[in-house]
């Protein structure tokens, strides 16, 4: 082994700055894929809530008028900024009343369909609502009212 042997010491700062662009140009990369995991990880929680509250609807709506079910739902914990809000209901009869959008930060995640067998949401004055983690159930009730048969929607 050599005492004086100089070259790598000359040669570090180099090594140094090449690992250091090296992280710099990967570091951005990674963080934003970790995002778009955490991102649709929220999307799925939203899709599973969804499922159940249209597997709820689509029961009590085959099981005929006076069918009254309570949907707990169990939003997801750890929710580090990402707010999973689900948007429902509508005007009887309209096909936005037969779609449940998945709200992820202010933006459509993605939608499901209520529509084997097309069921239509709606609540008492027809509006639209949204829910998040601060509702903890539903109530739904099937109604059958001037030939047009829909599942009402309440927050309990």
């Amino acid at each position: 082994m050599r005492l004086n042997d100089r070259s790598g010491i000359e040669g570090l700062p180099l090594r140094l700055m090449i690992v250091t662009l090296l992280i710099s140009l990967t570091l951005p990369i990674a963080l934003s894929t970790l995002e778009g995991f955490q991102n649709q990880a929220q999307v799925r929680s939203g899709i599973r809530l969804a499922d159940e509250i249209g597997s709820a609807a689509s029961s009590i709506y085959a099981s005929g008028k006076g069918n009254v079910r309570v949907v707990e739902l169990d939003w997801p914990d750890g929710q580090q900024g990402e707010v999973i809000r689900l948007r429902l209901a509508g005007p009887v009869g309209s096909a936005i009343s037969t779609r449940l959008d998945i709200v992820v930060n202010g933006q459509v995640s993605a939608q499901v369909f209520l529509s084997d067998p097309m069921v239509h949401l709606a609540t008492k004055d027809s509006n639209r609502i949204e829910i998040g983690p601060d509702c903890k159930a539903l109530k739904l009730s099937c109604v059958v009212e001037a030939s047009q048969i829909w599942v009402s929607v309440e927050v309990v």
